[in-house]
């Protein structure tokens, strides 16, 4: 949906919620936040130095401050943060920082302190909505203390009508609640569709096709068509419904892809009475500077261990590329090189719910208080270039059989790093778009043309020691539980393995999956069989889907594997994100 966020903050009030709602939103998405504050050209009558020096001085430890605690604020949710004072004019600086950092999302308050806030309608923070790059979300006052549940979703038949739609049926899923679908029946755009009748047959069409839309991704809507005046129906209806948000493109029907927010789009931002969502084009996917993740925790060789380990359990960190003092790369550690090298043999989410004393002990007995990352890290690791193309990443994340690339400058500076998630995300958000690179789709692309893994399968009936057995004999520590003829009836995680059974056991089933001891023990207090052990709900993808459904599927579950089954739900394998990849390009991966 988004990849990357920028909030403008000011200090006042309605920055400040505009900065809590793009946090949440960012920790929801998982994607990166910059918290930009514009401080304006020094006024001309201050032209003594010590004038200059004291304003200026006096702004950067406002906006230090404003910005700490942000900061603060964002990490407390997981979510990676950048900072920015930009200095110039209030409306350029904001609009240029958010196209030259390629975000794809704006956050602002409806009133603020300064030039960019005041006054908002027909002020200059109606031009920043007016000629955003990115989409752009309003946030009033009304949105203190709400979250986005009731959303209302402006279409008209229109590109960005229809993209509003996929975002909010997406948020939707994300925060639940309930989406409300209107379309308002005005005059005919231009007097060209044989008038009001036949206009209301396009848009009883409009609908149908956003039912059909909703259908598929699973999310029930409310259809509703209107008539009157676009911004004005769509305001009142949002008062009727106790909206949340609305969202709608910043052009419309007429002006498909004006580089400009039509009058329909800025009034709603304007008058609504809660947080507005203008939605504009995804930006164009061409490079791997366009999906890469920029902020990236680093350690050096000679980092100790157990911190690393702290770094990637504490933060949920996949990987930490190791640099030199000149930031070039020099290894990489991944929870697999753990996992392969070391000697946590569990993965890694599960050894973070244990009690962090109890592992930071059995850290030290290891030894890895003393032990450094060069003595686990992948050495040389494959790197590349950020103005490579997302095809070259594919094949090389493909033919060597790793999940993420560091992402590295001339002379072999990291810059960023981007991973097999990166790509897939940018596919699943519209890879589809005008000026997009991305490898097309296979044209008779659907999930049966992937290769798929077996996964091991158990009766309802199977012991517990049957499942353990197969649990360790899975390289995805998941077993699928089926009935007659193969069908699927539920899945067996390790999480959920350890999640069923009684605390006294969960220590020698975890030493037991780490291969640390020949047995897992006692199993009396483990569910006796598969039934017991199972989960009923299993993310599921049928063969025939297409390539593009499987890969929004991933997004939509927030999954890393799918189980693919037939049309009688019978179990066919499972599908994961390095097979996706490889069904995009083609290519047969290369020997170890």
């Amino acid at each position: 949906m988004f990849r990357r966020l920028v909030v403008a903050v000011d200090g006042s009030e309605n920055s400040l919620l505009a900065l809590d709602r793009a946090i949440r939103l960012a920790a929801t998405v998982d994607a990166p936040l910059d918290i930009v504050s514009v401080e304006e050209e020094l006024p001309r009558y201050a032209t003594k130095r010590d004038e200059l020096s004291a304003a200026r001085t006096e702004a950067e430890r406002y906006y230090a401050g404003l910005h700490a605690q942000a900061a603060l604020q964002a990490a407390q949710r997981g979510v990676r943060t950048v900072t920015k004072i930009l200095i110039g004019h209030e409306v350029r600086s904001l609009l240029d920082y958010v196209r030259d950092q390629r975000a794809d999302l704006l956050v602002l308050g409806a009133r603020g302190h300064s030039a960019v806030w005041d006054a908002f309608l027909g002020s200059t923070a109606d031009k920043v909505v007016a000629h955003a790059p990115a989409s752009v979300a309003v946030v009033h006052p009304e949105a203190a203390g709400r979250t986005l549940k009731e959303i209302v979703v402006g279409v008209d038949g229109s590109p960005l009508g229809d993209r509003a739609l996929s975002i909010a049926l997406e948020l939707c899923g994300l925060f639940g609640g309930a989406v409300h679908v209107v379309s308002v029946a005005e005059e005919p755009p231009g007097g060209g569709r044989g008038g009001a009748q036949q206009w209301q047959r396009y848009l009883e069409g409009v609908q149908r096709r956003a039912l059909a839309t909703s259908s598929a991704v699973g999310v029930p809507v409310e259809l509703a068509v209107r008539r009157g005046h676009a911004a004005n129906a769509l305001i009142t209806f949002a008062e009727e419904v106790d909206a949340d948000l609305i969202v709608i493109g910043a052009t419309g029907y007429e002006r498909p892809w004006s580089l400009t927010a039509g009058g329909t789009a800025r009034r709603v931002a304007n008058e609504a009475p809660c947080t507005v969502l203008l939605v504009r084009p995804p930006l164009p996917v061409r490079q791997v500077s366009d999906v890469m993740s920029w902020h990236v925790t680093t350690v050096e060789s000679d980092t100790v261990l157990a911190v690393a380990i702290d770094h990637l359990i504490r933060r949920g960190i996949k990987a930490l590329p190791v640099v030199d003092a000149e930031r070039r790369v020099v290894g990489i550690l991944t929870a697999g090189d753990l996992l392969q090298r070391g000697k946590l043999g569990v993965r890694l989410s599960l050894q973070g719910e244990r009690d962090p004393a109890e592992l930071a002990a059995e850290l030290t007995a290891w030894g890895y208080s003393q032990e450094t990352v060069g003595s686990l890290m992948t050495p040389h690791p494959w790197t590349i270039t950020a103005d490579a193309s997302l095809e070259e990443a594919i094949h090389t994340l493909v033919r060597r059989r790793i999940k993420r690339l560091p992402v590295v400058e001339d002379g072999g500076r990291l810059v960023g790093i981007v991973s097999r998630a990166d790509i897939l995300r940018a596919i699943a958000a519209g890879g589809e778009t005008t000026g997009s690179t991305l490898p097309e789709l296979p044209r008779t692309g659907t999930v049966r043309d992937l290769p798929m893994v077996d996964v091991p399968s158990v009766a309802p009936t199977a012991s517990a020691a049957e499942v353990l057995t197969a649990l360790l004999g899975s390289p995805f520590r998941r077993v699928v539980v089926v009935g007659a003829e193969r069908r699927v009836l539920g899945i067996i995680t390790d999480r959920a393995l350890m999640s069923r059974a009684d605390p006294g056991a969960q220590e020698g089933l975890r030493r037991w999956l780490a291969g640390l001891v020949p047995s897992a023990g006692d199993l009396s207090h483990v569910p006796a069989d598969a039934a017991s052990l199972m989960e009923d709900e299993v993310f599921t993808i049928s063969d025939q889907a297409t390539v593009t459904d499987a890969i929004r599927e991933f997004f939509a579950h927030r999954v890393k594997r799918l189980v693919v089954v037939d049309a009688d739900r019978l179990l066919l394998g499972i599908l994961d994100r390095r097979a996706l990849l490889q069904g995009l390009v083609g290519t047969t991966p290369a020997d170890p």
